[in-house]
């Protein structure tokens, strides 16, 4: 496993990502100072067995799949993230991703939204499906966050060295 987690690395930094490992990453539990200077987007996290990559974030209102339309409460944070399973077996991912605020309020994943966005394009369902060893799993992830939410940290009970900064455009 420590193998696949150094050919990550070696092919991440080729790639021109940044990179993050355990030491460096802030625990989950605490919210994220106010104003948030970094942004992770592009940065590759290693946290336990897996590889994370922020692809890209943004707010939106509702989202259109399959002709209907999903309605935010509050607004819609849409996640594209990109997970690598480094270990040498098939593995769900183990546990659950939650934002934090700026504030100290904690979002959960929008189940309804991430499925539907997940079966419009025909991806894998984070949730349920083994990602196998060693191939990149591309992820739309919906999360339906206060109107004032602006940054957010990005982190799971399961996977304790899980931490990415988040700040989202609007569009």
């Amino acid at each position: 496993m420590r193998v696949l987690a150094i050919v990550a690395l070696i092919v991440a930094v080729l790639a021109g990502a940044t990179v993050v490992t355990a030491q460096e990453a802030t625990p989950s539990a605490s919210p994220i100072a106010s104003p948030v200077a970094r942004d992770d987007t592009g940065r590759t996290v290693i946290a336990g067995s897996w590889v994370f990559v922020l692809e890209d974030s943004e707010f939106v209102a509702g989202i259109a799949t399959s002709g209907r339309q999903t309605n935010a409460h509050g607004k819609f944070l849409v996640l594209q993230i990109r997970i690598t399973n480094l270990s040498n077996t098939p593995h769900v991912l183990p546990g659950s991703l939650i934002l934090t605020d700026t504030k100290g309020r904690i979002f959960e994943l929008d189940d309804r939204a991430t499925f539907l966005s997940m079966i419009d394009q025909d991806r894998f369902n984070i949730a349920s499906d083994n990602l196998q060893p060693s191939i990149e799993y591309d992820f739309t992830l919906i999360f339906d966050v206060a109107l004032d939410a602006e940054a957010f940290s990005l982190s799971s009970p399961d996977i304790a060295s899980l931490h990415l900064i988040i700040r989202p455009t609007s569009s």
